[in-house]
């Protein structure tokens, strides 16, 4: 019958504005890293085989929230030898990666520059690398235009021999210096050694500065100015 009919058409109308009103559309906007925090465990490594840092990068929202299971990136800049046990690490529940620093084979005084990077937030730090040194040994009281030859060793913060060292003499009078080897680069025992003739006796002292590894060292030479 017509009424049936109708009664039938509203409850079909009723149930498709059911179903219309009950469907929705989500959409999820991906959080993004905005602030990446470097922390260092150890600022200066003392200069030896076995020296490391850890690294702690904290990762941030823009919220100032710690974020989860962000993968994060460690770098060491241009350092040629310092390497990293783990280049990468994924942020845990604190949003927190780490990564251990380690020194390499380079024993020189320097500053390494670290950073670590999250998407395109980076956080940077330094660690600075200390502790070798410069000794001189010799002869250091001759006559003007006399020889001595001093002995120079390039030790790490453990007292260790750096081989490998190119090592500069200057003299503060102008004094030649000769350097065995000529290249003035350490021998396996870390040592070279410098020949310098007293030409100029100056005010009766001069002073050698050897440099090298990130490292100086003066020595005072005591010139006496008759010629024997």
């Amino acid at each position: 019958s017509a009424p049936f009919l109708l009664a039938v058409a509203i409850a079909v109308l009723a149930g498709c504005g059911d179903s219309a009103s009950t469907a929705t559309t989500t959409t999820t906007t991906a959080s993004t890293a905005s602030t990446v925090q470097l922390l260092v465990s150890n600022q200066q490594m003392l200069s030896s085989a076995t020296a490391s840092t850890v690294l702690t990068a904290v990762v941030l929202d823009a919220n100032g929230q710690a974020m989860s299971d962000q993968v994060v990136v460690f770098s060491k800049g241009t350092d040629s030898t310092a390497y990293f046990t783990n280049v990468s690490a994924t942020t845990d529940a604190n949003g927190i990666a780490t990564a251990t620093l380690n020194i390499g084979t380079n024993m020189a005084n320097r500053v390494i520059s670290v950073s670590a990077t999250a998407g395109t937030a980076v956080g940077t730090n330094t660690v600075t690398v200390a502790g070798t040194k410069i000794a001189i040994s010799g002869n250091t009281s001759l006559a003007l235009n006399a020889s001595s030859t001093l002995t120079i060793i390039v030790k790490d913060s453990t007292n260790m021999p750096v081989p490998g060292v190119t090592l500069a003499v200057a003299s503060q009078n102008g004094n030649a210096s000769v350097l065995t080897p000529t290249t003035g680069i350490t021998d396996p025992n870390g040592q070279i050694t410098a020949a310098v003739t007293a030409t100029i006796a100056g005010t009766g002292t001069d002073v050698l500065t050897v440099t090298g590894a990130g490292a100086s060292q003066t020595q005072t030479l005591t010139i006496n100015s008759a010629s024997f």
